[in-house]
């Protein structure tokens, strides 16, 4: 994920829908999210409700876009298997090549939002004496907890 926006509560990022996650966040609408920094021993882990964003949001988003990231969300079928990454190259070029000021989103490629109702923010320590702490949404209110390592 490649998180491109936090507007208010609402985290966006974009990605094609035919993806295997795609096809994932279709059949389950919740996630949960992981990022780790090593260099701090932290961890933030995530737990929302996710859905598409709206077409003229996706829209806008890739109107702003390079000309190049936009040939790569149209050529590319994220995630297949490929033969040779020559394959990749070809279909990028032959794309980019017949694209122009016109070329609109494929609607296969848009946004995702999610709000986080879970928060855990984890700290390593010696002897695998971890923090945990926890802000829970239960409402309108955030709860707050410790966890056990």
């Amino acid at each position: 994920m490649n998180l491109k926006y936090i507007n208010a509560n609402e985290w966006i990022f974009f990605s094609n829908y035919n993806s295997p996650k795609g096809c994932q966040f279709e059949s389950h609408n919740q996630v949960s999210i992981l990022i780790y920094w090593a260099s701090t021993n932290t961890q933030i882990r995530m737990k929302a409700k996710i859905s598409k964003t709206s077409e003229e949001f996706s829209d806008q988003h890739f109107q702003g876009r390079t000309k190049e990231k936009n040939a790569l969300a149209i050529s590319s079928n994220q995630s297949e298997i490929i033969d040779s990454f020559d394959e990749v190259s070809k279909n990028f070029y032959k794309t980019l090549e017949s694209m122009t000021p016109e070329t609109n989103r494929p609607n296969f490629w848009g946004g995702y939002s999610f709000t986080p109702y879970y928060f855990e923010f984890w700290q390593g320590h010696e002897n695998r004496l971890n923090k945990r702490h926890v802000f829970d949404k239960q409402g309108e209110e955030w709860i707050e907890q410790i966890l056990q390592p």
